[in-house]
């Protein structure tokens, strides 16, 4: 008895290095492929049988062994494209025919199932019910009846040059020969779920096995087992060091005197953003303090005389990292797991939300419908901000009701906008701002940028960008929800309303007396090694 639960205990501890120490996307096994174009891959048991394009030879391969158990050379006249089983049948895409052959292992011989009427079929699966198959050229995805060969649906496929194709119980798993990703595609909804990079160029075929993904790997020639889960949710794309210097210049171009009350966002380490040293202001604020978001606030009050001014300036040198999350719709929570203080806190209303305003009650009526899933319940506020606005920044921060009425906003009225919706439906939602990096060091920010966060109770706060968003492909529309470039810069995070932001980020301002000029920018610069 002890020795078993020793065993179990080992087990268990073996599996939890494992997930820890692997990262979604990273290459955790792999087989070298007998051929030199490793094309299409199907998973039976055990047993992984492979096509190779060069040699128009499928091979059975023992997973644990790496030891090739039969081959299966297709007949003259066929190439073999990829491959898939469909109740324990063996199929195989034969693009020389544009068709889909049977292969019958009594006799070792090939029928033909289904023609296609394709000019370029590649990825090829099944679903237990239905086949699914991409087409390269018009990069579609195929719904067939495996009787009668007859088209039921299609839809577009994401990515620039889709290839590979696997179906993992729910949803389809999509390889992009191209862009060297993989998407997760959700057929009914018709959008990409997850984004996750691969090691290796460019992939073909790909085979889920339950747990991770296999796919074929052109460029290292090798059947590559990728993992799809993780101790973490999220996983670090890349990384820049640069110095960040803000700068905020306020004048008095007036005939007399002018009271100043100066609030400066205070930057705040996370995972998206690491300082290498502490943030120095070049004058020590007459006070700090965090408003009801936690933002922390450096305070100034000055006297400033007619033709005078005053500059306010830190400075940080810091890691700033792209971070992608990693979000299963199934398993994002619900709303009433969401700790009553965050729903309180970024559920209200607020003067550029104007929740129950007709025009957000009617869209958020229309948006909802029967959906209770919390994932698609935003991503239809997400589809919808980009759907009925375009950008435009007027130098106006409209409130949502005006902004959706309108038809167009800034960075910041998307936000707006979004939140309005999200807290209309009782989901928290806030914004997250700071500067954007457009060019190469160094650069200069005078625009800067706002985009949103919500609240999934399994994953915490999580980074939206409609914003950025606002694209026709389904993969770019797609990019940032659940992602942060490393192009950003946060300095504040809140709900708007409160002392010292109030509604606007980075640095705010009141004054009496006077009048007030005043400039904003954030430094991008190189981080001196002397």
């Amino acid at each position: 008895m002890k020795a078993k639960i020793i065993t179990v205990f080992i087990f268990f501890l073996t599996l939890a290095s494992v997930l820890f120490s692997q990262e979604i996307g990273s290459t955790i096994d792999w087989i070298d492929a007998p051929g030199n174009f490793p094309f299409g891959i199907a998973i039976s048991g055990n047993q992984i049988f492979h096509s190779d394009r060069l040699t128009n030879t499928i091979f059975e391969i023992d997973t644990a062994t790496g030891e090739i158990s039969s081959e299966i050379p297709l007949p003259e006249g066929k190439l073999v494209g990829d491959i898939t089983f469909h109740n324990d049948n063996l199929l195989i895409i034969d693009q020389q025919n544009n068709a889909i052959l049977k292969y019958n292992s009594g006799d070792s011989s090939f029928s033909e199932q289904i023609e296609l009427h394709s000019s370029k079929p590649w990825g090829l699966t099944s679903d237990g019910q239905f086949l699914w198959y991409i087409d390269q050229q018009t990069k579609f995805i195929y719904q067939l009846n495996p009787e009668s060969g007859a088209y039921l649906d299609s839809t577009q496929a994401p990515g620039i040059s889709p290839t590979g194709i696997s179906w993992d119980g729910a949803r389809f798993w999509i390889a992009d020969m191209r862009s060297k990703q993989l998407f997760l595609f959700d057929f009914t909804h018709r959008c990409v779920v997850q984004i996750i990079p691969l090691d290796w160029k460019f992939p073909q075929g790909i085979a889920y096995d339950g747990s991770n993904i296999w796919v074929c790997s052109l460029e290292a020639k090798q059947l590559q087992k990728v993992a799809l889960r993780s101790d973490k949710d999220y996983r670090i794309l890349g990384s820049r060091k640069s110095l960040l210097k803000y700068t905020l210049t306020i004048r008095n171009a007036g005939s007399s005197n002018m009271q100043t009350k100066t609030y400066i966002a205070y930057p705040a380490p996370s995972l998206s953003q690491t300082f290498i040293d502490s943030v120095l202001f070049a004058e020590l604020p007459n006070d700090i303090f965090s408003d009801k978001y936690g933002q922390k606030i450096a305070y100034y009050y000055h006297n400033i005389s007619p033709g005078s001014q005053r500059v306010y300036q830190y400075q940080v040198p810091a890691t700033i990292n792209a971070v992608r999350y990693f979000l299963n719709p199934d398993s994002v929570g619900t709303l009433d797991q969401i700790p009553d203080s965050i729903v309180s806190l970024y559920t209200v209303d607020g003067d550029k939300y104007q929740i129950n305003d007709s025009i957000i009650q009617q869209a958020v009526a229309e948006l909802a419908g029967e959906e209770t899933n919390l994932y698609w319940l935003v991503r239809r506020i997400h589809d919808f901000v980009i759907d009925h606005i375009y950008y435009n920044n007027d130098s106006r921060w409209d409130p949502a009701p005006q902004v959706l009425q309108q038809g167009h906003g800034s960075c910041s009225e998307y936000s707006f906008l979004f939140i309005a919706l999200c807290r209309a439906m009782g989901i928290p939602a806030r914004y997250e701002a700071g500067s954007h990096l457009r060019d190469e060091l160094p650069y200069e920010d005078t625009v800067f940028h706002r985009w949103q966060q919500v609240y999934f109770p399994n994953y915490g706060w999580i980074p939206i960008d409609c914003t950025w968003d606002d694209r026709s492909d389904l993969v770019e529309r797609s990019l940032y929800f659940g992602a942060k470039s490393n192009n950003t810069f946060t300095t504040t995070i809140g709900g708007g309303g409160d002392r010292g932001m109030w509604w606007t980020y980075n640095s705010a301002n009141s004054t009496s007396g006077g009048d007030m000029d005043r400039d904003k920018k954030m430094e991008w610069l190189e981080i001196s090694t002397a």
